[in-house]
């Protein structure tokens, strides 16, 4: 019904740099949000 197939080696290296592409920018928001001077003032107000 869905037609799968196996991925091949670039169709994976596409995949996984797109996962790790979401990744780094999640953490690079968390990071600027745990240095951002407003949230240090909303987590110990």
């Amino acid at each position: 019904i869905f037609d799968s197939t196996a991925l091949t080696m670039q169709e994976w290296a596409k995949v996984l740099g797109a996962g790790l592409l979401v990744f780094c920018v999640a953490e690079l928001e968390k990071t600027i949000i745990r240095r951002s001077p407003l949230a240090a003032r909303l987590v110990h107000a």
